[in-house]
């Protein structure tokens, strides 16, 4: 998901909490990050906690971000073969 920082630093810092906080109400083994624009640059932030993305979930990230800043992507698994 994309956020565009703000003039008020403790809005930003409320609102990517509340982001944080949202998406641990629903555990499971997917990953997410936050991309955070910020004066033409972009910072990613990778948080490998456990998430469990559902409709759910997702129409409560939609309320704090908008449609337009939420994507979902599928990677590639990076393990090697098994056995």
């Amino acid at each position: 998901m994309r956020l565009a920082r703000s003039d008020d630093a403790r809005r930003d810092q409320r609102r990517l909490e509340r982001i944080v906080n949202t998406i641990s109400s629903w555990p499971g083994e997917d990953s997410f990050c936050v991309v955070v624009d910020s004066a033409g640059q972009a910072l990613r932030l990778d948080f490998e906690t456990g998430v469990g993305v559902c409709e759910e979930m997702l129409d409560a990230l939609r309320e704090i971000v908008g449609a337009e800043n939420l994507g979902l992507e599928t990677r590639e698994s990076t393990d090697g073969p098994q056995g």
